[in-house]
């Protein structure tokens, strides 16, 4: 035998009496694992596996499923905690949106407390023939012309200071020609109004908008600026009164017979909402 082969065989049976000296394996090592690592721990080289043997055996390959289904727990776990966050942010938004429910709610309240509930419209007509007033929620809010004929009809308000927006809606004021005669505006409150009246006695301007039946007709007085301003379905108006330094009572006239309009409120403002626009226009008081 050569030198050679004799080394091998010392090699051998001297790594053979180390394995003796390491087997048996622990008693908790047992099954196809205790196999593997004698597989692993053979002194032939050729007779260990290779590692892609060792990847595709059952253990390995239940070992990788274990290892894919933390990455799963673990993923789960992150998508559990984005869904308690997003759960949780919109417990605030559901929070928030209460809490401004709320604020609405205390705003409505408040307006509610200026809008004037004892305003109504009065009757300057003495004998019942050229007018009659109908009762919205026991106050006269609505007036019809019995006649044809100017028939003004103030409201029982005298205003002298603050911010207040009267609003007003006719109805059937418009003829067979369909011409639509009817109109919203101010008196003095010193002043005796005459029944009937004619307004084409006074000085007449042309610049705002013709409104028509159902339309929403505001007045916008003002009396901390002096200033009347008009509005047509929300729509401010070009046309606008300056320099009012005494108190006024609002008001209404009808033309024709049969036509009508409901004084719809009175509502006390904290702040004006009208604003200069282009073309805009002052009449002095």
């Amino acid at each position: 035998q050569s030198v050679v082969q004799r080394q091998k065989r010392v090699v051998s049976r001297f790594l053979n009496d180390k394995l003796k000296m390491i087997i048996p394996l622990p008693d908790y090592i047992q099954g196809e694992f205790k196999d593997m690592l004698k597989n692993m721990l053979n002194v032939d080289e050729d007779k260990r596996p290779t590692a892609k043997e060792l990847l595709d055996t059952e253990l390995m390959q239940f070992q990788a499923e274990i290892g894919n289904n933390s990455e799963l727990q673990t993923n789960l776990q992150v998508a559990e905690e984005k869904a308690q966050v997003a759960e949780e942010s919109r417990l605030q938004l559901v929070h928030q949106l209460q809490q401004k429910d709320l604020e609405i709610h205390q705003l409505r309240q408040q307006l509610s407390q200026y809008s004037d509930n004892e305003a109504e419209l009065i009757s300057l007509d003495q004998t019942g023939q050229g007018m009659r007033l109908l009762k919205i929620g026991g106050l006269n809010r609505i007036a019809i012309a019995l006649k044809k004929e100017f028939l003004p009809v103030p409201i029982n308000k005298v205003i002298s200071e603050g911010i207040y927006k009267f609003e007003t809606r006719f109805i059937d004021c418009i003829n067979e020609s369909g011409y639509f005669y009817g109109g919203i505006g101010i008196s003095k409150s010193r002043y005796q109004i005459s029944y009937p009246y004619n307004p084409k006695k006074s000085s007449q301007r042309q610049g705002n908008s013709q409104f028509r039946n159902g339309q929403r007709i505001e007045m916008e007085m003002n009396m901390n600026k002096g200033t009347l301003h008009f509005f047509v379905d929300g729509t401010q108006q070009p046309l606008f009164v300056r320099g009012i330094n005494e108190s006024i009572i609002p008001l209404c006239w009808l033309y024709y017979e049969n036509s009508s309009f409901e004084f719809v409120s009175l509502m006390k403002l904290f702040a004006g909402t009208a604003k200069s626009i282009q073309g805009e226009k002052a009449i002095d008081w």
